[in-house]
């Protein structure tokens, strides 16, 4: 990970500790950000209802995984570079206040990704009379030479015994575990024959974690969601240059609950949805 060092210096001591955070609001909307911790949308909140609709982690478990050996869950990550969670997934990046396309405020995240050398902002703005909040992302190669380009986000979403995930897909790539070195697989959706002949849009279906590809066609506007019965959830979509879509879950056996449960307290569960530059991102 050079430049960047592994961020190894924790343990499972919870205690208290204050982080600056910024607020977007609106009538319909309170995003908040942590500047301090890569930038993460921690909470999302439709006021009209008073609805979390992030999944969002009452406490921060830094544990051994990303790039740099530190990464938690909560809320929405902006992954820019490497094959992983990006590099300051917990570690502070650049925030300043910039005017919003109806003249409201709005927020500039930016960073300088020093490995492969290249420039990053999101652009977040929440105009007035919105129900969405709008994200532009921009990068810039400062480099005389073509980078391998790695940009996903990554949105945890309350996990509910009714969730599903649907998208603009009519087929899937997935890890199937029944491929020895669990290799993944093809199918078309909503059945997936290998977990057994179920609906695999339904992440109670999952035996085990996985992460499951839906093939969004590149003329459709991706779109990904995840919605209980009542239909009620968090939507994302995006311009067809991003179209990847996919989902994460741990999983219903004991090995994925043990995972949610060291991400955060007991009793809480959730997935991933997923977008990105390509349909396996």
């Amino acid at each position: 990970v050079l430049p960047y060092r592994v961020q190894d210096n924790y343990d499972r001591k919870l205690k208290q500790k204050v982080y600056k955070s910024i607020i977007l609001e609106n009538d319909y909307l309170k995003a908040t950000f942590l500047p301090q911790l890569g930038g993460r949308l921690v909470s999302l909140i439709y006021k009209k209802e008073n609805k979390e609709l992030l999944e969002h982690n009452p406490a921060i478990y830094f544990t051994n995984m990303s790039a740099r050996r530190c990464w938690w869950s909560s809320g929405i990550e902006w992954n820019v570079g490497p094959y992983s969670h990006h590099y300051h997934t917990a570690a502070p990046i650049f925030a300043v206040r910039i005017i919003g396309t109806q003249g409201e405020p709005a927020l500039r995240l930016y960073e300088f990704e020093r490995q492969k050398r290249i420039a990053w902002q999101i652009d977040f703005h929440l105009p007035p009379d919105s129900e969405f909040l709008y994200a532009k992302m921009k990068t810039v190669n400062t480099t005389d030479h073509k980078i391998p380009m790695f940009f996903w986000t990554c949105m945890a979403v309350e996990k509910t015994d009714d969730i599903r995930v649907i998208s603009p897909a009519d087929s899937t790539i997935f890890l199937d575990m029944n491929i020895k070195g669990y290799g993944f697989d093809y199918s078309k959706l909503p059945i997936v024959e290998a977990i057994g002949k179920k609906d695999i849009t339904y992440p109670t279906n999952l035996p085990c974690a996985s992460a499951t590809f839906l093939r969004v066609n590149k003329n459709q506007r991706p779109w990904i969601t995840a919605l209980g019965k009542n239909g009620c959830g968090f939507i994302e979509t995006s311009t067809r240059n991003f179209y990847g879509r996919k989902y994460f879950s741990w999983g219903n056996n004991v090995g994925g609950k043990n995972w949610q449960q060291y991400l955060s307290i007991p009793g809480k569960r959730y997935i991933e949805i997923q977008a990105g530059l390509t349909r396996v991102q």
